[in-house]
């Protein structure tokens, strides 16, 4: 027996009843006395859909709140891990930071060496002059240098100090790079360079007949034909005595 066969045969059963009921006239009071049973199922499953619903929002409320919670959590655990590669791209940072300071570091330190070089040329320099003037000025004393060739050396001697303070001060100033100690600028070309016009092998070419260019390659060929001859026989030449210089006894 099919569920639409048994369905059907359901129908007819009640549909039955209920024809009994009118035919005898209990319908009415059949009805007046089950209502209050309907009403009481009605609302009992009134209520209990109600409370089904509301468990229902309930737990989809609660599903919510959950998946706020892994997102939270997610989060959280993102922002964790981005704390390591925060730190790394700091220390980067940090590292970058201090090659450059130590790179600007050894240069300032190459550059106080070389002005304390410098200087002490300078000094030497001064020392040197100082020397050598007491030492004509000595022999001046003991009468081996006339009055007028210590004077001549003196000023000389003045004349050199000061170039020379003067052409390093000058250098250092004007010509010694700023950043690096043993690096010099110089000045930059800011005018255009000149274009030449020079005729293209083209042009030179289509100014000549057909004869004149095969004659010129003729040259050119027989020429580097007696060059390539020429070397081939000096060659030949220099492992001919180089043989007999070795089969000689």
């Amino acid at each position: 027996m099919s569920f639409d066969s048994a369905k059907t045969a359901l129908d007819a059963a009640i549909a039955g009843e209920i024809n009994a009921l009118r035919t005898n006239g209990t319908l009415s009071q059949y009805l007046q006395n089950n209502q209050q049973q309907i009403q009481d199922d009605l609302f009992t499953t009134k209520d209990n859909n109600m409370r089904k619903v509301y468990g229902d929002l309930g737990r989809a409320i609660d599903t919510q709140k959950n998946t706020f919670y892994y997102y939270k959590r997610n989060k959280d655990l993102l922002n964790i891990g981005d704390i390591p590669l925060k730190r790394l791209e700091q220390d980067v940072a940090n590292a970058k930071t201090d090659h450059h300071n130590a790179q600007r570091q050894y240069e300032i330190n190459q550059w106080t060496s070389g002005n304390r070089m410098d200087t002490l040329f300078g000094y030497q320099v001064i020392f040197v002059a100082v020397l050598l003037l007491a030492i004509f000025t000595g022999l001046w004393r003991n009468g081996f240098v006339s009055t007028g060739m210590l004077s001549f050396i003196t000023f000389a001697l003045i004349v050199i100090v000061v170039l020379t303070f003067v052409i390093r001060v000058q250098y250092t100033v004007y010509r010694r790079n700023k950043r690096y100690w043993n690096k010099r600028d110089f000045s930059s070309y800011t005018g255009s360079l000149p274009t030449l016009d020079c005729p293209t092998v083209t042009d030179a070419l289509s100014k000549l007949s057909p004869t004149e260019i095969q004659n010129a390659l003729a040259g050119y060929y027989d020429d580097a034909r007696g060059a390539v001859g020429g070397a081939l026989e000096g060659v030949g030449g220099a492992l001919s005595g180089a043989g007999a210089a070795i089969g000689a006894p």
